[in-house]
């Protein structure tokens, strides 16, 4: 399936899992809230936050077997708009592991030179994930990002010479 203009790229070797842009449909938005809420324990995304994401940023989708198993939800910085703030991501754990930085190569397409997530400082595997097996760089300790001690580290990564 094409999406204006840009055609789904394979995400692994098999047919069976694609990365595509996510269309918004009452399909799509429930499938993300279920992933989201089994990958976060609570509600970070919702019925009124979502769609907004999908519809005026980047939502990139892990599809198996043209299910929605993953996302990555990318927001364009104002100042910066070469620099995409990856706002959301999640992957069902039954799916881990099979490709899905492939996102970052719509991103590239996009004019995009740079990634920068917000992690918490906390969470060894976050920080393993996008550090390790990304190559994300650590930029900066944000105290209080999030609220009274919910301290977040801005990382970014540099998609000119990022290979993935």
């Amino acid at each position: 399936m094409k999406e204006k203009g840009i055609e789904s790229i394979d995400a692994m070797k098999e047919d069976r899992y694609v990365v595509r842009p996510i269309e918004k449909n009452e399909e799509n938005v429930e499938a993300v809230l279920r992933i989201d809420h089994e990958a976060f324990n609570n509600v970070v995304l919702n019925n009124w936050t979502l769609p907004a994401y999908i519809r005026n940023g980047r939502a990139f989708g892990l599809f198996v077997d043209e299910m929605l198993s993953g996302y990555a939800i990318y927001l364009r910085d104002w100042n910066d708009p070469g620099l995409a703030y990856l706002a959301e991501f999640a992957i069902d754990k039954a799916h881990q592991g099979k490709g899905y930085a492939t996102s970052l190569h719509y991103l590239k397409r996009d004019k995009i030179s740079k990634v920068g997530p917000n992690v918490d400082p906390m969470n060894s595997r976050a920080l393993h994930v996008h550090q390790d097996k990304f190559g994300f760089r650590f930029v900066e300790h944000c105290p209080n990002e999030y609220g009274r001690d919910r301290d977040r580290s801005y990382l970014e990564l540099d998609l000119e010479k990022w290979t993935g």
